[in-house]
């Protein structure tokens, strides 16, 4: 499967599509020759500087393991049927270069359709970075939010990574619900108060129009079928936010670059009235 596993890695160099292959035997995969691991290296670096981040990121120097070569290999057999009763187990990431290398594998692979659905979940527990940028499996929350309060947040290059992530308009409602979660759970206190404002100010600086495009087609969506997942979710995404104007006032006041979300915050007022009236804005 070396062979496979690199394929695969040097797609996402590439940024080409994923190939596929057969399971096989991934035992070879733990002591891998020098040249892979220099391979593992290169393509560590273009991700790195594909994601505008530093080299090494967040300023931890360890190499990726072994690890990345048994998931890049599973990736790469993602359409097997044989992976629904046996494959080999990934431990968890450790280095900073394994997080940012299993981002790279999971966000595209996770994405196939036709990859074995189980898989697909265990791709996701696999990469706690995955989970920041998009949304973890609920199982594994903790760990996503561990990442991004621990290692994350406090490294200037993975603060701007989320901070950039996090203000465009979310791609679904899981991964608004997820960010409405944290950032619910950041406002009120002060050690990441400074984040959940960056993440507003640059949602409304970069992507002001798109989001205020999506909120009103959720307000005509609330109008014509009352409250939904879907409606919830973008409510839950600007709900800090709306606490923050009653009760932090002053920090708001701050960040002078946050304007023009008075929008934002009448939609979370009708949907939460919405959701009390039991569906009737």
């Amino acid at each position: 499967m070396l062979d496979a596993a690199l394929s695969v890695l040097a797609a996402i160099r590439d940024d080409r599509p994923l190939p596929t292959a057969m399971i096989g035997t991934t035992a070879g995969l733990a002591r891998p020759p020098r040249s892979a691991r220099r391979e593992v290296g290169r393509v560590a670096a273009t991700v790195a500087a594909r994601m505008r981040i530093s080299s090494p990121p967040f300023g931890e120097p360890a190499p990726a393991g072994p690890d990345i070569l048994v998931l890049a290999a599973l990736v790469a057999a993602r359409r097997d049927p044989l992976l629904e009763r046996t494959r080999p187990l990934v431990s968890p990431p450790g280095s900073a270069w394994d997080v940012v290398l299993r981002d790279a594998l999971v966000s595209r692979a996770a994405l196939d359709p036709q990859a074995v659905p189980s898989l697909r979940t265990e791709l996701r527990r696999a990469s706690p970075l995955t989970g920041v940028l998009d949304h973890p499996d609920p199982i594994r929350r903790g760990q996503s939010l561990l990442l991004l309060t621990d290692r994350l947040l406090p490294a200037a290059d993975g603060y701007r990574l989320v901070v950039s992530s996090w203000a465009a308009p979310p791609d679904d409602p899981a991964q608004a619900a997820w960010r409405g979660w944290v950032l619910s759970r950041f406002w009120s206190g002060e050690d990441h108060v400074g984040f959940v404002l960056d993440v507003y100010t640059a949602a409304r600086v970069r992507h002001g129009f798109a989001h205020d495009r999506r909120i009103r087609a959720m307000e005509n969506r609330l109008a014509n079928s009352g409250p939904d997942r879907e409606t919830e979710a973008v409510a839950d995404f600007w709900r800090p936010l709306l606490s923050l104007e009653r009760d932090r006032k002053e920090l708001l006041r701050q960040y002078s670059d946050l304007r023009e979300y008075l929008g934002a915050l009448r939609y979370v007022i009708t949907h939460d009235g919405a959701s009390l009236d039991g569906g009737t804005p």
